[in-house]
């Protein structure tokens, strides 16, 4: 993988992958986390495992991200090869062991840095 560059700059790829994006107590806690990194450096990807909702806050996280995936409906196959193909660095996956994980996801690597947080 290789960092993106912008203006000569190194960016890391930080991917948030969770099915709690929206009106959920993750949501709340990540809401403002995805718009405080500094561009610059980062590009941030979100990963929804769940079906948008249409809420305000569902779509307030989707437009605070540079990048968007829906793996709602994709088999832990063929969303592994799709989060790979992001090139993402530290992949964030925020369910853990809770309702709408998809171990089955990361247990394929789909990034080289996989931390658990909050779920």
């Amino acid at each position: 993988l290789g960092p993106l560059r912008a203006g000569g700059a190194l960016r890391v790829r930080v991917g948030y992958m969770s099915s709690d994006f929206g009106g959920h107590t993750v949501g709340s806690l990540i809401r403002n986390l995805l718009k405080l990194h500094n561009r610059h450096r980062s590009h941030v990807c979100g990963i929804g495992m769940m079906k948008g909702d249409g809420t305000e806050w569902n779509l307030e996280m989707q437009a605070s991200t540079d990048t968007w995936l829906s793996i709602h409906d994709m088999s832990d196959q063929a969303a592994a090869f799709a989060i790979d193909a992001l090139q993402i660095h530290i992949l964030i996956d925020l369910n853990g062991h809770s309702k709408g994980a998809r171990a089955g996801v990361l247990l394929r690597r789909p990034s080289p840095l996989i931390i658990s947080y909050l779920g």
